[in-house]
């Protein structure tokens, strides 16, 4: 299970996501896929539940989705911005 970092300062524009983390000083630009990683994840939510949404939308092989979206998942672990629960 992870959670957003609630420290971040998160904005949408134009579909994509920028962050914010103020203690570090960096910011992120999202491209696409991370925006919308970024935006199915509330509290308590599985790798497997992500994966489950993406793979519902696009025309790939689950397995294959579901390694990039934990590898996409553990850096942004990390890097500070997901919490793994």
């Amino acid at each position: 299970m992870i959670k957003k970092n609630t420290k971040l300062v998160s904005e949408n524009i134009d579909g994509l996501v920028c962050l914010f983390d103020v203690q570090k000083q960096i910011s992120y630009d999202l491209d696409k896929t991370g925006s919308e990683i970024w935006n199915l994840v509330e509290d308590n939510v599985s790798i497997d539940d992500i994966s489950v949404v993406l793979f519902e939308k696009y025309d790939v092989d689950f397995e294959i989705l579901k390694k990039d979206v934990e590898r996409f998942v553990y850096e942004f672990i990390e890097m500070g911005l997901f919490i793994n629960l």
